[in-house]
């Protein structure tokens, strides 16, 4: 599940999309999807997804943090 706007350009290996029988789907609006994304991580059909984290902060630091590079 592909969330929001991101680069313009995006390399993704359909091959390996197809091989391993995927469904790849995108979507602009975040609107009801993140039950979906939850009940995916929950049951454990996603792999390597702390890939997807690259920084942690406490909540009350979440208003002055910032991601390098991002501003």
């Amino acid at each position: 599940m592909l969330f929001g706007m991101g680069s313009c350009d995006v390399t993704l290996s359909f091959s390996a999309a197809t091989l391993r029988e995927v469904d790849i789907h995108g979507l602009f609006r975040y609107a009801n999807k993140y039950p979906a994304a939850l009940a995916l991580l929950a049951f454990g059909k996603l792999e390597n997804v702390e890939k997807l984290i690259t920084h942690r902060f406490r909540l009350k630091d979440t208003a002055h943090a910032s991601i390098p590079g991002k501003g």
